[in-house]
């Protein structure tokens, strides 16, 4: 039941003792005090009290047939929905080993028989208080974790989708690259998984394998869109777009960049050993997934 941090009338308190006497008039003390007061014969019909509609207090008789106090709280203190509704033991023993017991069994504080009046409100009020700041401060906390969740939800969906104006970025340039970048990403993931790479790896290749062209925002366009093959020179300045991709993206440290990073860096080094920009050869090639792809598609499509 819902209550205010500093009104903590209309609490629900559930009294389990075996006395029937013994339950009415601490019912009766409670409900002066102006709680709500449930009660329960003995540890069975107490756990499923709780488990039906878990209380915001429990006064637990120690000494119960069949299943005793001791067991009702160590139960209660292992399951989820109750290990944090607060019990206070009552017993008419007096040594300080039940008391201990009761203590290391999980219950949060102890009365002995007789009670006293005024000694059952202060700690019954006391724990009720201190049960509702746990529970404002674990409604706060879920509430901050959720918009947590919220934000970073946000930023990863406007992350991505500058990863992917980015990748598309090659449109503006060279429409041929704008088709072909948005293959790459399909065939990539593709290959990935045939290769038994886990989803995380699949995920990030299929967004940052469309970044490999991106270094062609720099390609001059005498270069870039000239008719018929290109000169030594040309040439040489065509194969720096790996270079300059690799510099757009570097720095930016995100998986999805790290990734696009060595993509775009390497996806012209070949198996042979005769791309670019490196000569690499072989396992020597980072991400050579996207290597094999982009050549691959570029044959199918020429």
């Amino acid at each position: 039941m819902a209550f205010s941090l500093l009104n903590i009338k209309g609490a629900d308190i559930l009294v389990v003792d075996d006395d029937e006497r013994n339950r009415r008039l601490l019912c009766k003390r409670l409900e002066a005090d102006g709680y709500c007061c449930r009660q329960a014969a003995n540890g069975r019909d107490a756990l499923q009290a709780v488990a039906a509609t878990p209380p915001d207090l429990i006064l637990l008789d120690i000494m119960m047939p069949e299943m005793d106090g001791f067991e009702v709280v160590t139960r209660l203190k292992q399951e989820d929905g109750s290990r944090t509704i607060p019990v206070i033991m009552i017993t008419a023993l007096e040594d300080k080993a039940s008391v201990i017991r009761a203590l290391s069994s999980g219950a949060e504080e102890y009365l002995t028989k007789p009670i006293d009046a005024t000694e059952l409100h202060v700690r019954v009020r006391n724990m009720l208080r201190l049960k509702r700041s746990a529970d404002h401060l674990k409604n706060h906390n879920e509430q901050l974790e959720a918009e947590v969740c919220k934000r970073t939800a946000d930023l990863q969906q406007s992350f991505m989708a500058t990863l992917d104006s980015l990748g598309r970025a090659a449109d503006f340039r060279d429409d041929e690259t704008g088709a072909h970048v948005r293959r790459i990403s399909y065939y990539s993931r593709e290959l990935a998984r045939e290769l038994g790479m886990d989803d995380d790896y699949c995920e990030q290749i299929f967004h940052a394998s469309p970044l490999h062209d991106i270094g062609k925002i720099g390609t001059p366009d005498a270069v870039l869109f000239k008719e018929g093959p290109l000169n030594e020179d040309e040439w040489r300045v065509m194969k720096q777009h790996t270079t300059a991709g690799w510099g757009i993206l570097t720095g930016l440290n995100s998986p999805y960049t790290d990734m696009g990073c060595e993509i775009a860096l390497g996806h012209h080094e070949r198996w042979d050993g005769g791309g670019y920009p490196s000569g690499l050869a072989g396992a020597a090639i980072p991400l050579g997934v996207c290597a094999a792809e982009a050549s691959a598609d570029r044959m199918i499509h020429v």
